[in-house]
Protein backbone atom coordinates (compact mmCIF):
# COMPACT_ATOMS: atom_id res chain seq x y z
CA UNK A 1 0.00 0.00 0.00
CA UNK A 2 1.27 3.61 -0.94
CA UNK A 3 0.68 6.53 0.90
CA UNK A 4 1.37 9.88 -0.80
CA UNK A 5 2.67 12.95 1.16
CA UNK A 6 3.26 16.28 0.26
CA UNK A 7 6.35 18.25 1.65
CA UNK A 8 7.71 21.33 0.43
CA UNK A 9 6.10 21.40 -2.75
CA UNK A 10 7.04 17.76 -3.27
CA UNK A 11 5.38 15.00 -3.71
CA UNK A 12 7.04 11.76 -1.50
CA UNK A 13 5.23 8.22 -1.91
CA UNK A 14 5.70 6.46 1.28
CA UNK A 15 5.29 2.21 2.10
CA UNK A 16 3.00 1.80 4.54
CA UNK A 17 4.16 -1.12 6.95
CA UNK A 18 2.53 -4.63 6.55
CA UNK A 19 2.81 -5.88 9.49
CA UNK A 20 1.83 -2.24 11.73
CA UNK A 21 -1.35 -2.65 13.87
CA UNK A 22 -4.72 -1.75 12.15
CA UNK A 23 -7.66 -0.64 13.79
CA UNK A 24 -7.96 -0.43 17.65
CA UNK A 25 -5.79 -2.72 19.84
CA UNK A 26 -7.92 -4.31 22.66
CA UNK A 27 -5.75 -4.29 26.79
CA UNK A 28 -9.00 -6.69 28.05
CA UNK A 29 -9.59 -10.50 26.96
CA UNK A 30 -11.43 -10.74 23.43
CA UNK A 31 -14.72 -12.63 23.23
CA UNK A 32 -16.07 -13.44 19.80
CA UNK A 33 -19.30 -14.13 18.55
CA UNK A 34 -19.81 -17.01 15.83
CA UNK A 35 -21.47 -15.30 12.75
CA UNK A 36 -21.20 -19.11 11.32
CA UNK A 37 -22.53 -22.54 13.03
CA UNK A 38 -19.38 -23.98 14.53
CA UNK A 39 -18.64 -26.54 17.55
CA UNK A 40 -16.52 -26.23 20.73
CA UNK A 41 -13.32 -27.44 20.47
CA UNK A 42 -13.48 -28.90 24.31
CA UNK A 43 -16.98 -30.25 24.91
CA UNK A 44 -17.91 -30.72 21.43
CA UNK A 45 -20.79 -28.97 21.84
CA UNK A 46 -22.51 -27.10 18.98
CA UNK A 47 -22.13 -23.20 18.80
CA UNK A 48 -25.09 -21.87 16.81
CA UNK A 49 -24.89 -18.00 15.52
CA UNK A 50 -24.59 -15.18 17.97
CA UNK A 51 -22.58 -17.68 21.09
CA UNK A 52 -20.26 -16.38 22.12
CA UNK A 53 -16.71 -18.14 21.57
CA UNK A 54 -12.92 -17.38 23.33
CA UNK A 55 -10.30 -18.18 21.14
CA UNK A 56 -7.32 -20.17 22.17
CA UNK A 57 -3.48 -20.94 20.84
CA UNK A 58 -1.35 -19.09 18.05
CA UNK A 59 -1.08 -19.11 14.43
CA UNK A 60 -3.00 -22.42 12.66
CA UNK A 61 -3.51 -23.74 15.75
CA UNK A 62 -6.44 -21.63 17.10
CA UNK A 63 -9.14 -23.59 19.06
CA UNK A 64 -12.57 -22.48 20.41
CA UNK A 65 -13.97 -22.83 23.44
CA UNK A 66 -17.43 -22.34 24.57
CA UNK A 67 -18.31 -20.05 27.65
CA UNK A 68 -18.12 -23.00 29.92
CA UNK A 69 -15.43 -24.37 28.70
CA UNK A 70 -13.25 -21.00 28.83
CA UNK A 71 -14.09 -20.57 31.99
CA UNK A 72 -17.04 -17.39 31.20
CA UNK A 73 -20.02 -18.76 32.50
CA UNK A 74 -20.38 -16.60 35.09
CA UNK A 75 -19.99 -13.74 33.63
CA UNK A 76 -23.12 -11.25 31.95
CA UNK A 77 -23.33 -10.11 28.63
CA UNK A 78 -23.83 -6.14 28.80
CA UNK A 79 -24.55 -4.55 25.25
CA UNK A 80 -22.73 -1.44 23.83
CA UNK A 81 -24.01 1.79 23.81
CA UNK A 82 -24.39 3.29 27.32
CA UNK A 83 -20.71 4.84 28.11
CA UNK A 84 -22.06 5.59 31.47
CA UNK A 85 -22.72 2.22 32.35
CA UNK A 86 -19.86 0.55 30.74
CA UNK A 87 -17.48 3.19 32.77
CA UNK A 88 -18.74 2.27 36.27
CA UNK A 89 -18.95 -1.69 35.11
CA UNK A 90 -15.12 -1.58 34.26
CA UNK A 91 -13.91 0.02 37.11
CA UNK A 92 -15.76 -2.67 39.71
CA UNK A 93 -15.41 -5.83 37.77
CA UNK A 94 -12.15 -7.74 37.92
CA UNK A 95 -12.66 -10.31 35.39
CA UNK A 96 -13.97 -8.07 31.95
CA UNK A 97 -14.18 -9.37 28.39
CA UNK A 98 -14.86 -7.46 25.01
CA UNK A 99 -17.69 -9.13 22.74
CA UNK A 100 -17.08 -8.75 19.16
CA UNK A 101 -18.41 -9.66 16.18
CA UNK A 102 -16.94 -9.48 12.14
CA UNK A 103 -18.86 -7.04 9.94
CA UNK A 104 -18.46 -8.36 6.26
CA UNK A 105 -19.73 -4.76 4.88
CA UNK A 106 -16.99 -3.14 7.14
CA UNK A 107 -14.46 -5.63 6.54
CA UNK A 108 -13.14 -5.63 10.67
CA UNK A 109 -14.29 -6.57 13.97
CA UNK A 110 -16.78 -4.52 15.47
CA UNK A 111 -17.17 -3.83 19.76
CA UNK A 112 -20.39 -5.75 20.52
CA UNK A 113 -20.30 -5.47 24.32
CA UNK A 114 -19.02 -6.78 27.36
CA UNK A 115 -18.40 -9.83 29.70
CA UNK A 116 -18.62 -8.76 33.32
CA UNK A 117 -19.21 -10.23 36.60
CA UNK A 118 -22.78 -9.89 38.42
CA UNK A 119 -21.12 -8.23 41.69
CA UNK A 120 -19.84 -5.24 39.34
CA UNK A 121 -23.62 -5.32 37.54
CA UNK A 122 -24.86 -4.61 40.85
CA UNK A 123 -22.51 -2.00 42.21
CA UNK A 124 -23.02 -0.09 39.19
CA UNK A 125 -26.88 -0.43 38.86
CA UNK A 126 -27.13 1.09 42.91
CA UNK A 127 -24.41 4.05 41.82
CA UNK A 128 -26.09 4.97 39.00
CA UNK A 129 -29.46 4.95 41.06
CA UNK A 130 -31.63 3.07 38.24
CA UNK A 131 -32.80 -0.87 37.67
CA UNK A 132 -31.05 -1.61 34.45
CA UNK A 133 -32.65 -3.47 31.78
CA UNK A 134 -30.69 -6.84 31.50
CA UNK A 135 -31.81 -10.11 31.43
CA UNK A 136 -30.26 -11.65 34.55
CA UNK A 137 -32.21 -14.73 34.80
CA UNK A 138 -31.68 -15.56 31.12
CA UNK A 139 -29.41 -19.18 31.44
CA UNK A 140 -26.89 -18.38 28.66
CA UNK A 141 -27.12 -15.01 28.96
CA UNK A 142 -26.26 -14.33 24.69
CA UNK A 143 -26.39 -11.30 23.17
CA UNK A 144 -29.48 -11.22 20.63
CA UNK A 145 -29.53 -13.14 17.34
CA UNK A 146 -27.86 -11.64 14.78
Amino acid sequence: MHRSKHQNGRRKTQVADRDAPRGKQFTEPVVYQVTKSSTCSKCQEELWRGQMVKLVGDGNERAALCKICAGLGELFYVPAGDANLTRRISKYSTQKHVVLRWSNTRNRYERQGLLVELEALNKAETELGQPLTIDRDSEQNQPPEL
